[in-house]
C-alpha cells in the first residue's frame, strides 16, 4: 500500500514562476546600478586624461614657452611620437595611453581638442560645450597660462578644471 502514497518531492509551477519573477526583478536592479556604475568610470578616465593632460603641458612649460593651446597640444603629439614634425600620423600610440572613453572613433583618438581664447576665464569654460569625454585646452591671450577641462558623457564640464601656467 506504499506505492499508492503520492510523493509530495518538487516545486510546483507557481513557485517556479514566483522565483524567476525575483531573479527577474533582482537582475533589473543590477543593471541599473551598472549602467550608472559605467558613466562614473567613464568620467573618471576623463579626470584622468584632465589631469595628465596638465602634468604633460606644465612640465613641457618648464623648458619651452607656448603662444597658443594649439601649439601646448602639439608639444604633447610631437613629444609621444603620436605626429612627426611634419603633422603626419606616425603611429597610433597615444600620449600616456590617453582615450576617449565614450567615443571609441579612430580619427581623433585622444580626444584632446584645442580651442584658443582671447580671455579664458572660468565661465568662459563652464559656458563652451565640448563633445563626451573630450579634454579641451584653453589659452589666453597672454600666452603661457592654459585652461584644461574635462566633459562627462552629456557634453558637461566636470567639475575638475585645471590651470597650466609658466
Amino acid at each position: 500500500m506504499l506505492w499508492l502514497r503520492k510523493s509530495k518531492k518538487g516545486f510546483t509551477l507557481i513557485e517556479l514562476m514566483v522565483v524567476v519573477a525575483i531573479i527577474g526583478v533582482l537582475a533589473l536592479l543590477g543593471l541599473r546600478l551598472y549602467t550608472g556604475q559605467m558613466d562614473k568610470a567613464k568620467n573618471a578616465i576623463v579626470k584622468a586624461n584632465a589631469a595628465t593632460t596638465h602634468t604633460i603641458i606644465q612640465g613641457n612649460l618648464a623648458d619651452a614657452t607656448f603662444a597658443s593651446a594649439t601649439a601646448a597640444v602639439e608639444s604633447i603629439k610631437l613629444l609621444s611620437g603620436l605626429y612627426s614634425a611634419d603633422g603626419v600620423l606616425d603611429n597610433v600610440e597615444l600620449p600616456a595611453n590617453m582615450k576617449n572613453p565614450h567615443n571609441t572613433s579612430v580619427v581623433d583618438p585622444i580626444g584632446v581638442v584645442v580651442k584658443s581664447l582671447d580671455a579664458a576665464t572660468d565661465a568662459d569654460i563652464v559656458d563652451d560645450d565640448g563633445e563626451p569625454g573630450e579634454v579641451v585646452v584653453k589659452g589666453t591671450a597672454t600666452a603661457n597660462k592654459f585652461y584644461i577641462v574635462g566633459f562627462d558623457q552629456d557634453g558637461n564640464v566636470l567639475k575638475e578644471q585645471y590651470t597650466a601656467t609658466k
